[in-house]
This record gives structure tokens, C-alpha cells and sequence, in this order.
């Protein structure tokens, strides 16, 4: 067989293929996955986190109109987060080949390059949040109006003003979706720049439509985070910019930057290693291209500074390397991550090794994905058995005290671990009191959280054991509670709690029972 045959089969029929596969696939399981603080969305989606709708409107819009159409059925909400991840792959593969127009086709085989671009993006394992969490849904819109300004920003090619607009109000929707479009003004000028060197361009037309991205974020910025948020950046408070350290930034950036394309791993020297792996290889493949292909090579810095540009904006919050909390945070960065892994394995020369080595990596990467999804319908079975329990507690019972509340399973996000109730935990997240009294709309209990615990069995929850309270402590030596001291319930990670002296219960999860002291 020849150099030419091996690369004969019509690589646009082969991709619809996949598409159309993955998407019944992905569709099929929507059906399948469930959690009790996303679907806060579906049963009440006027909570607390709906009614600022300042932050993040586009988004919160989304779920409105998702309560129009679907009402409290939740598949219908992941069928939205679906079809959003499908369209983005779309758009992304067509904006990655525009940009590649720019690189000379001698230099990098262009259909090659986006078929690679095309399938590891619909399969990257490290979506998996964005396709499996409510609130992953940020990430894909965000995603898709960023692509999108980009896309009619290259296509107005610094000579179609009608164009350029079009791009700016791309880019208004996204500063109203999520604060990881704060720099895409940045990405945007690198860009330019680099047509500007390669079409020969004077500086006034790049300025000229540059500067407006510039302008609006800055207009934007003013209106509504200094009059209308009162200088409240985010959410989680301002304080969050001062209490990392130097060498946590770095760490940050470092994990953010190869979870772009690296899946969580319950064990960090494997995550390490692969890391180390593919940092000795991305700067093996560079060196090469320095002396090689300088072109190509100053092209792949362009990716890799929007690549880091990207996800700066989550530099402060960071991401896990073992679990896929987060992963809407780099869902945008990784368009330019996997753009920069395309245009590496497109690069290989010796096309006989590609025919072998693309559709196992595009397997491990299929693998990985659907397993991780299959941990987040795992954890959402087990969700409805420990919800369960919670509303067949005897409903005089009040407040409920709960001790070693999961928040994931095999690394997939579950569920948080902290209520609202001051004294519990210095978080002020309210998911389990919103959606359990939504449940129980009749009994207004407050639930109060202690301590979280990864759950990595599927029978976690098969039998309920319950017993009194004074057996607390050989069950869960990990807390001490004193009956003598005004019922107190402490746990070494420091949280702690003072217990009502009557109709007060606690919850407390062993794998594989649930026990419930009264």
C-alpha cells in the first residue's frame, strides 16, 4: 500500500460517522445521569443562584428556558449541555480551519489536521463535566460565543467591518456568561499580531479592529462590576485574589495547563508522569520545528499562548488532577490545547505509525470519557438511594446533622459536601437545604454538613443501620461527640458543631451503610 492509500479514505464521512455515533451515545446517556444540586435548577429553578441574574445571564437564561420546555424532567436540561458540546466541536473545527488558512499548506496537511482536531475534541475525556453537570454548562457557552467572535474576527480579516460587530456582540454575550472570557481581548491581539506579520499589514487597520474588544470589555467592566457588583469580582468574594500564594499560583497553572488534555487520575504520580511524558514531548516536537519549520513553529507559540491565556482567568481557583470538578473552567482553553495536540500528531512523518497510533489514542481518549461518565451515573444512583434516606427520616427530627457527606465518586463530581448553616462551615453553599425543601415542601428541616468523603463503592448505601446516639463514636472515631458538653460534634479537620438538645438527628455515611443516630 502506498503513502497516498493510506490516507485515501474519505475522512468527512468517517467523522459524521463518529459524530452521529457519539451524539446518540452521549444523548442516550443523558437520560441516566441525576444530582441533587444541579437539579435544584429543574425543581426550583428561582433559588438563590437564579435570582442574580447579573452574573452569568446568558447561562441563567439557558436554564430558564430549559424550565420553559422540560419543566422538572432533568433529561431534558443534559440534552441542552449535549447539544451545546456537539455544536461547539463543530464550530471549533471550522474556526481551527480557518486560522490553519494562515499556515502554508506545504507545512501542515489541513484536513488531516482538523479530522485529528475534530475527534479529539468530541471525545476528550476531560468534558466530561461540561457533559455531565448542570453547572458545567458556563464552560460550553462561554465556549461557543468566544469561538464565535473569533471565528467572525478572522473572517472580517481586518477589511469587513459588518463582520467585525457580529464578533463584538459574540463577545458581549460571552463577558455575560463567564468570567473565563475576560481575556479573549488578549487572545484576540496575539492573533493579530501574527496575521499582521504574516499578511504584511500596516498597524492602523490591526489597531483599528483590535481596540474595540478592548474598549467593550473596558465599558463593560466599568458598568457592571464596579456600579452594578460593587467591585464583587466574583461570587466567592474578592478574597480569593489574595489568599494564594507565589508557589500555589504556580502549581495552578502548571495542573490547569495539562489538564487541558490529561483526564484526572485518583493517583497523582500517574498524573505526574503523564505530565512529564508530554512536556518532554511537546518541547522535543517545538525543538524540532525551531529548526525545522520556523513558521509552523511560531504558529504552535501562537496556540500555546491562547492555550495559557485561555484559562489564566481560573489561575487563582485552580483544578484537580483526581476528579473532574472544575473541568468547565479549562473547557475553552482546551480548543487551543487539542488544536496544538492535532497539529503534533498531525506532524508525524511516518504515516504508517499514524494509521495505528490515531485510533488507539482516539480510543483511550473514548475510554476515558465514557468510563468517567459511567462514574457519574454510578454516583447518581447512589444519590437517589441516600436522598431516600434523607426524606424517610422521621420528619420531627430537626435539624439534621450530617456526617461524611460524599461529594464524588471515582473522581466524578457528586455533590457538595456544606450547607448554608453558619457554624458548620465556613462555605456558604446551600444546595442540600434548597433541594430537600423542595422535596419536602411541607417540613422545612435545616441540614447541616460535617466533613466530605469520596464514595468508591456501588453498593455505598445498601443497608441503613439505625442506632442511638451514644454509639457515635466507634462508628466514626473521626469525630468526637461529647453528650456532657451541650451535645457537641467535633471533627478533626477542624469543622464542629453544637446539637440541639432535642429532636435532633444525625446522619452518618460508612460504605456500605447508613447510619442514623437518634
Amino acid at each position: 500500500m502506498s503513502k497516498k492509500d493510506l490516507f485515501s479514505f474519505n475522512k468527512t464521512q468517517v467523522a459524521v460517522i463518529i459524530f452521529f455515533l457519539s451524539a446518540a451515545a452521549l444523548l442516550y446517556l443523558c437520560t441516566k445521569l441525576f444530582f441533587y444540586d444541579e437539579d435544584i435548577f429543574v425543581a426550583d429553578p428561582h433559588n438563590n443562584f437564579m435570582s442574580d441574574l447579573t452574573r452569568g445571564s446568558t447561562v441563567k437564561l439557558s436554564f430558564l428556558s430549559d424550565n420553559f420546555f422540560y419543566k422538572t424532567s432533568a433529561t431534558g436540561y443534559h440534552v441542552t449541555n449535549v447539544l451545546l458540546h456537539l455544536f461547539n466541536t463543530i464550530i471549533a473545527t471550522y474556526t481551527f480551519r480557518t486560522l490553519l488558512k494562515y499556515v502554508n499548506p506545504a507545512q501542515l496537511k489541513t484536513d488531516y489536521t482538523c479530522y485529528i482536531f475534530f475527534l479529539h475534541f468530541l471525545l476528550s475525556p476531560i468534558h466530561s463535566e461540561p457533559l455531565c453537570y448542570l453547572l458545567g454548562r458556563a464552560g460550553l457557552i462561554v465556549t461557543l460565543f468566544c469561538t464565535l467572535a473569533l471565528l467572525f474576527f478572522l473572517k472580517a480579516n481586518f477589511s469587513r467591518l459588518g463582520l467585525l460587530i457580529v464578533s463584538l456582540l459574540f463577545f458581549l454575550l460571552a463577558l455575560f456568561s463567564y468570567e473565563i472570557s475576560w481575556t479573549l481581548p488578549f487572545i484576540i491581539l496575539a492573533i493579530a499580531y501574527y496575521l499582521k506579520i504574516r499578511l504584511t499589514l500596516k498597524n492602523k487597520p490591526v489597531i483599528s479592529y483590535v481596540a474595540p474588544y478592548f474598549i467593550l470589555f473596558a465599558l463593560w467592566f466599568l458598568i457592571k462590576i464596579i456600579f452594578i457588583d460593587k467591585l464583587e469580582i466574583t461570587p466567592y468574594g474578592n478574597g480569593v485574589f489574595l489568599s494564594p500564594g507565589i508557589l500555589h499560583l504556580i502549581k495552578n497553572c502548571i495542573v490547569l495547563f495539562f489538564r487541558n488534555f490529561i483526564p484526572p487520575f485518583q493517583s497523582t504520580a500517574i498524573f505526574i508522569s503523564l505530565s512529564v511524558i508530554a512536556a518532554l514531548l511537546f518541547i522535543y516536537f517545538l525543538f524540532i520545528m525551531k529548526n525545522k519549520n520556523r513558521h509552523l513553529f511560531f504558529f504552535c507559540l501562537l496556540i500555546i499562548g491562547a492555550w495559557f491565556l485561555a484559562y489564566s482567568p481560573a489561575v487563582v481557583f485552580g483544578i484537580n488532577s483526581h476528579n473532574s470538578e472544575s473541568e468547565r473552567y479549562i473547557y475553552f482553553s482546551s480548543v487551543f490545547a487539542i488544536m496544538f495536540l492535532a497539529i503534533v500528531l498531525s506532524s508525524v512523518r511516518n504515516q504508517k505509525t499514524m494509521m495505528v497510533a490515531l485510533p488507539v489514542a482516539i480510543c483511550i481518549y473514548t475510554g476515558f470519557l465514557f468510563s468517567t461518565i459511567n462514574d457519574y451515573i454510578n454516583g447518581g444512583n447512589f444519590s437517589k438511594d441516600y436522598l431516600k434516606v434523607l426524606t424517610e427520616v422521621n420528619s420531627s427530627e430537626k435539624p439534621i446533622y450530617l456526617i461524611n457527606q460524599p461529594s464524588q465518586y471515582k473522581g466524578a463530581l457528586l455533590f457538595r459536601a456544606y450547607s448554608n448553616k453558619k457554624g458548620s462551615s465556613q462555605k456558604n453553599l446551600y444546595t442540600i437545604n434548597d433541594y430537600m425543601h423542595t422535596l419536602n415542601s411541607s417540613n422545612i428541616q435545616d441540614y447541616i454538613t460535617l466533613s466530605k468523603k469520596e464514595i468508591s463503592k456501588n453498593d455505598a448505601i445498601s443497608n441503613v443501620v439505625v442506632t442511638s446516639s451514644d454509639s457515635i463514636l466507634p462508628v466514626f472515631p473521626e469525630f468526637d461527640f461529647d453528650r456532657s458538653n451541650q451535645f457537641l460534634l467535633n471533627s478533626k479537620t477542624g469543622d464542629s458543631v453544637l446539637l440541639e438538645k432535642h429532636n435532633s438527628i444525625i446522619i452518618g455515611l460508612k460504605p456500605p451503610s447508613v447510619y442514623i443516630f437518634k
